[in-house]
């Protein structure tokens, strides 16, 4: 977040947007900054440095003002490159959402969306600990709910490269368990909301078309090859990526 955070002020000032920055800080960070548009909250978890990323999200979503602000969602290790991302954003209205091109882009994280928007989601859930898919989730449910998507400008994002360890290193978790773990309840919830298998096209109907909108892709058979290649075997699912 050292090398992140000065992107965001630095390009916010450049395209005149009132913005304001909520840091929640599971107590691994010291905030060298003193810009009044950064809010700090500091967490501590039983003395330990666990960090749970679905409840830092819900905690900063339900700290805000109850009105009609839109929420900018931001990995500690996302930087923004472009103004117009800041202008692009405020834009945004009604039912509507900002994300990036598919799940597996460098940015993932990164959304864009109303905060009674995301409120009336639930916000995050929290049954997602360590490592990946809670921002799927919310993707899926938001589409499930009737949100529209559209796309963020091409390369106004992207995260800073780091290694595993830097990622993982306030998970209980190793990143192998808690992902296989992450991914199998995405595919529950998946099962929910669309009534088949979000890594099996075979398995989803007419859902297909809601399913690549939350994904923002056009096809999920590649999708389903990157998860496939990231993640390593699932359980149920076989690895061949031309059922459709």
């Amino acid at each position: 977040m050292r090398q992140s955070l000065p992107t965001w002020l630095e390009t916010a000032s450049q395209s005149n947007v009132e913005l304001r920055i909520l840091v929640v800080n599971w107590g691994a960070f010291e905030m060298p900054y003193t810009d009044p548009r950064i809010t700090v909250i500091d967490v501590s978890v039983a003395g330990k440095l666990v960090f749970h990323k679905a409840a830092a999200l819900n905690l900063g979503i339900g700290i805000l003002p109850t009105d009609n602000s839109l929420v900018v969602l931001l990995d500690a290790d996302t930087e923004v490159l472009d103004p117009a991302f800041w202008a692009h954003a405020s834009e945004l209205h009604g039912n509507t959402m900002f994300a990036t091109a598919h799940p597996l882009d460098s940015s993932c994280g990164t959304l864009v969306v109303p905060l009674p928007v995301i409120r009336a989601a639930g916000g995050f859930d929290e049954g997602y600990r360590g490592w990946g898919s809670e921002d799927l989730d919310m993707r899926l449910r938001l589409v499930a709910a009737g949100a529209e998507q559209e796309l963020l400008p091409a390369q106004s994002v992207r995260n800073r490269p780091h290694d595993d360890e830097v990622r993982v290193r306030y998970y209980e978790d190793p990143q192998e368990v808690s992902a296989a773990r992450n991914m199998q309840r995405l595919r529950e919830c998946g099962r929910g909301l669309f009534g088949g298998d979000i890594l099996d096209p075979a398995t989803l109907g007419d859902a297909k078309d809601q399913v690549r909108l939350a994904l923002g892709e056009t096809d999920l058979n590649p999708w389903r090859r990157r998860l496939l290649s990231f993640f390593g075997p699932l359980e149920g699912l076989s690895d061949n990526p031309d059922r459709t």
